[in-house]
């Protein structure tokens, strides 16, 4: 009978984790436009590719809000959702998520990683592709 009980409780926890998951708001992400918009800037551009079930993806969101605060008006920071931007992760390849595409001040590409960075990851390599303003 407790063996019952706690398996029920384990089932009933795991359909409210989902539920509760798949009910929680999306925070709005960027669309083509707004990259195409930003490699125009004139200013770097960094561009993370990711999607919401993603954890790594969305453990990132904090740190990509931060990092665009204190770079702003040096370095464009964008959160594309992929499946909302499939041509896009399709153009750059993406196979595994979260990608982090790094753009120079002329909008051209100079590297791709993937996986999660940490803002100190994120500004190392900037720093290593001199891409600051």
């Amino acid at each position: 009978m407790r063996k019952i009980f706690i398996t029920l409780l384990f089932v009933l926890a795991v359909a409210f984790s989902i539920q509760a998951f798949s009910t929680a708001p999306k925070t709005p992400a960027a669309n083509n436009a707004d990259l195409t918009s930003a490699l125009k800037s004139g200013l770097p551009v960094v561009v993370k590719l990711g999607a919401d079930q993603c954890l790594p993806c969305r453990a990132m969101k904090p740190v990509l809000k931060e990092l665009a605060a204190e770079q702003k008006g040096k370095i464009i920071v964008l959160d594309l959702d992929i499946n909302e931007n499939r041509e896009l992760a399709r153009e750059f390849k993406v196979t595994l998520i979260p990608t982090v595409i790094f753009y120079d001040k002329h909008g051209e590409p100079k590297a791709k990683s993937t996986g999660y960075m940490s803002k100190d990851e994120l500004l190392k390599k900037i720093a290593e592709l001199k891409l600051e303003k």
